[in-house]
């Protein structure tokens, strides 16, 4: 019975099983494909892509609240093939769109549509942050890396008011974004009385013990949050 529970956990700890949790979505997509039915597969992947959006975003805050919860951890270790998520998600999302509208006459006059024009600048957003997610990239950008990473916030600002705007129902909408907004302010409220706090305390004594320990940041990347990296 041991043996039997430990090859179901390793099982469920797998990439490829993560991976195919994660492709669930795309999956019952597929019959709107074969049944022609791109109006569906538009909303259902741009859906999404903003549920996993605002799972990926909430891993930080959550992470500070419950800091020894095991399901917290477990979803850290795994935060980097969620934003990955997020990003197919939207590639999907604009695939239907375009294959669904395939005269680019119509696509160039709907671009100036302002909840099409905000969807174009989130995805291109999203695109960037992928690929500028890896540890090629921290090394080649430098400083730089940290400021584009933060992009993310603007991202996912872009994706709401799209999302806003071509919804029937706002209230869909909020019920999805509130915790993720509550979580944000929380985390930047918490990160402000640390600063505020630190600025109070008395400082450290000449000749005082060092520590040996290097200062860490938090890496600001839209999956690797909360990972920390050295400076």
């Amino acid at each position: 019975m041991r043996l039997v529970g430990q090859r179901l956990l390793r099982f469920l700890n797998a990439r490829l099983t993560f991976w195919a949790l994660l492709a669930l979505p795309a999956i019952f997509m597929m019959a709107h494909v074969a049944s022609g039915r791109l109006g569906y597969v538009i909303q259902d992947s741009g859906t999404w892509a903003a549920r996993f959006f605002v799972v990926t975003m909430s891993l930080t805050p959550l992470m500070m609240l419950f800091p020894k919860s095991r399901v917290m951890r477990w979803l850290v270790k795994r935060r980097r093939p969620l934003g990955v998520a997020v990003f197919l998600y939207a590639l999907l999302h604009f695939i239907s769109y375009l294959i669904r509208e395939p005269n680019l006459t119509i696509v160039a006059i709907d671009f100036w549509r302002i909840e099409i024009f905000l969807a174009w600048m989130a995805f291109v957003l999203l695109a960037v942050l992928a690929i500028t997610s890896n540890e090629w990239s921290l090394r080649r950008l430098g400083p730089r890396w940290k400021s584009l990473q933060r992009l993310s916030y603007l991202a996912g600002g872009l994706a709401l008011a799209h999302w806003l705007l071509t919804k029937l129902d706002d209230k869909i909408v909020w019920l999805q974004v509130a915790p993720l907004i509550a979580l944000q302010v929380y985390r930047i409220a918490r990160g402000l009385r640390r600063r505020r706090a630190g600025a109070s305390s008395p400082p450290a004594r000449l000749g005082g013990a060092r520590s040996d320990r290097p200062d860490r940041v938090s890496c600001p990347c839209w999956v690797c949050r909360p990972t920390s990296v050295r400076q």
